[in-house]
């Protein structure tokens, strides 16, 4: 069995450089996905017709294609269910849910456009990476329990980061990122600051000073 996939392996890579070579699809078109792709391993064979890039293997070849699918709902399913342990069900509706236009931190309370428009203008940022303030991000409410809907809320990264595994309060750390937002960022991004942080003061355990 060893044997065979390793053929098939070195088989498909010598493929890939003949069609890497010969042939790649016009921008703009999505070819039909790999039948050949699987989750153990990732193979880069064609389609049999046409001998197209499926969708994955375009975007794996490409770097600002692969950096831009990553930012879709199916991209970010992908990091959750991968990186995270979620199930497919929920990896799909935490995805749709964080990246929804109306979805705001449930910490802070920054809206994700907002968010997502002081990344577009390249900062500043409270922390790094860049990366990371690109979108909200999948906050475990209680981070001793697993990685599941019910245990989900959108946050965005300052606040998820300074949060921890739950050793400062949600309204300390809203305090706190609301209080730079308002000294940092451009002006015309902090109407959402006149409404109040949704959470309330008490919530949670505060142990910074123990520490």
């Amino acid at each position: 069995m060893v044997g065979r996939n390793a053929r098939h392996i070195v088989g498909c890579a010598l493929l890939e450089v003949r069609q890497r070579a010969s042939h790649r699809p016009a921008v703009g078109v999505i070819p039909p996905r790999c039948r050949k792709h699987t989750k153990t391993w990732r193979c880069p064979r064609r389609v049999a017709s046409g001998y197209r890039w499926c969708a994955y293997h375009l975007a794996q070849n490409d770097r600002a294609a692969m950096a831009a699918w990553r930012q879709t709902p199916n991209g970010v399913a992908s990091h959750l269910r991968t990186r995270r342990g979620y199930s497919p069900a929920d990896a799909r509706t935490v995805a749709l849910w964080i990246l929804h236009p109306a979805a705001s931190c449930a910490i802070c309370g920054v809206p994700g456009a907002i968010v997502a428009a002081l990344y577009d203008r390249g900062g500043p940022f409270k922390r790094g990476p860049g990366s990371a303030n690109r979108r909200l991000q999948a906050d475990r409410i209680d981070c001793w329990q697993a990685h599941a809907l019910e245990n989900t809320r959108p946050a965005c990264w300052p606040c998820n980061a300074a949060r921890g595994r739950g050793i400062r309060t949600d309204y300390s750390v809203a305090e706190e990122v609301r209080a730079w937002w308002r000294e940092n960022a451009p002006r015309d991004l902090l109407a959402w600051l006149k409404a109040p942080p949704p959470c309330r003061p008490g919530e949670g355990v505060d142990l910074s000073a123990a520490i």
